[in-house]
C-alpha cells in the first residue's frame, strides 16, 4: 500500500475548517475494508505515520503496542475500526502526534549547581554543568516551542535540606538505621553530605542532605548568567518550604502541594515536554516523573543535563524508560517538535492516557 502523505499535513499546518475532509481522507486510505480498518490496515497507518526521518523507514512497532492501540480505538470491539472511532482516534491521537503543543523546561541552571556550594563538576559523576548552557541556548534559538519554563531551586535560611541546619530538627535514623549515640552527645556529628536521614516530624521526613545552596534572592539561586531567558516565559519556584524539600517542577516531595506548573502547561493546551537541566538523577527526572503522571508525552535531553552519580543518572534513564518517557540528544529535538520525527513510544503512552 502507497503510504498516506502525513509530511504533506505538518508543511501546511492544522486547518480545523479542512480537518472533516482529512479524516474522511486518511480513514477511506487506510481501510480496506466497508466495516473500517482491519488490524492489518491499523499496522499500515501505523507505519506510514511513524517514521525515521533519515531513512524514510518505519520505526520497529512492537505488536504489543499494535495490539493495546487497536483495541483502545475499537471501542466497539467489532474488529474494526469505523469511520465514528476513526473520527475519535484522529482528534485524540493522530492530531496530537501530527500536531504537537511543545513546552521546553529548563530545571535548575542555576549558579550554585554551576561554580557554587553544590556544584555539579565537584560532584562523584564530575560532569561539566556549565556545558548545557549553550546546547540550552541553541533550543531555545532553534526550537519552535510553544512555552519555555525555567525552575528554580529557592530554598529559605533554614530549609531542611540544608546540612548546616541538622541540629534544627529532631534526626531518628541516619541512611536507614535508628541514630545512636557516638560518644560525643552530639549523634548528627558525623551525618554527612549525601547522607539519607529521617526527621522525626510530624510529618516523618525522608531527606537526603546537601550543603546549603539557592538560598532565596542570593547570587547562587540565579540562572547562569549566559543562559538565554525570554520575559514571557515561565518562570517555576520550588522548594520554598522550610519543612520539605521539592526535586520536581511540579510537586513537592511528599505531594502535598502543587506549584503552577501543571496548571500553566494545561491552560496553554500543552501535550509534550522537553525537560533538561540540573541535576539529571535529581530535579530533572524528579520532575519527567511527575511529568508522565500527569500525562504529558515526555522527552528527556540527554546532552542538555548533567547528574550527581552515574550510578543513579543510569538508573534514572532505566526508570524513566520503562515509564515510556523517551531519552534523546539535542540534535533530534527540532524534528520531534515541528511533528516530523514521531515516535511510537510517544504514541503508545498517548494511547494509554486516552480516556
Amino acid at each position: 500500500m502507497k503510504k498516506f502523505d502525513f509530511a504533506r499535513l505538518i508543511q501546511t499546518g492544522r486547518c480545523k475548517k479542512e480537518e472533516e475532509s482529512l479524516i474522511r481522507e486518511c480513514f477511506q486510505h487506510f481501510s480496506t475494508e466497508k466495516s473500517g480498518l482491519s488490524t492489518k490496515d491499523f499496522l499500515n497507518l501505523c507505519e506510514s505515520l511513524f517514521v525515521e526521518p533519515d531513512s524514510n523507514k518505519p520505526y520497529n512497532i512492537p505488536s504489543s503496542y499494535l495490539d493495546f492501540m487497536f483495541s483502545k480505538f475499537n471501542f466497539t470491539k467489532s474488529g474494526f475500526i469505523g469511520f465514528g472511532e476513526f473520527r475519535s482516534m484522529w482528534n485524540n491521537w493522530i492530531a496530537k502526534i501530527l500536531w504537537p503543543r511543545s513546552a521546553l523546561i529548563v530545571v535548575d541552571v542555576q549558579n550554585d549547581f554551576i561554580s557554587g556550594s553544590l556544584s555539579i563538576n565537584k560532584c562523584p559523576a564530575g560532569q561539566k554543568a556549565e556545558e548545557i548552557v549553550p546546547i540550552i541556548n541553541h533550543l531555545i534559538k532553534d526550537v519552535k516551542f510553544h512555552e519555555i519554563c525555567f525552575t528554580y531551586d529557592w530554598h529559605p535560611e533554614d530549609h531542611i535540606s540544608f546540612l548546616e541546619n541538622i541540629r534544627l530538627r529532631k534526626v531518628i535514623e541516619k541512611n536507614g538505621k535508628p541514630l545512636v549515640n557516638n560518644g560525643t552527645n552530639d549523634p548528627v556529628a558525623d551525618v554527612q553530605i549525601l547522607d539519607i536521614v529521617t526527621f522525626e516530624g510530624p510529618p516523618k521526613i525522608v531527606q537526603k542532605m546537601w550543603p546549603k545552596h539557592c538560598v532565596q534572592n542570593s547570587s547562587g539561586a540565579a540562572l547562569h548568567s549566559d543562559l538565554k531567558v525570554d520575559s514571557k516565559a515561565i518562570k517555576i519556584y520550588k522548594g520554598t518550604n522550610s519543612l520539605l524539600d521539592s526535586y520536581s517542577a511540579f510537586w513537592d516531595n511528599l505531594k502535598l502541594n502543587a506549584t503552577s506548573l501543571d496548571h500553566e502547561l494545561k491552560s496553554r493546551n500543552i501535550t509534550d515536554v522537553y525537560i533538561c537541566g540540573l541535576a539529571y538523577d535529581v530535579c530533572v527526572t524528579a520532575t519527567a516523573i511527575d511529568a508522565l503522571e500527569l500525562g504529558y508525552r515526555t522527552i528527556l535531553i540527554n546532552d542538555a543535563s548533567k547528574g550527581v552519580d552515574i550510578n543513579e543518572i543510569s538508573k534514572s534513564k532505566d526508570k524513566l524508560i520503562s515509564k515510556h518517557c523517551v531519552i534523546v540528544e539535542s540534535n533530534e529535538v527540532k524534528n520531534m517538535v515541528n511533528g516530523i520525527d514521531r515516535r511510537v513510544e510517544l504514541a503508545y503512552f498517548l494511547a494509554l492516557n486516552v480516556e
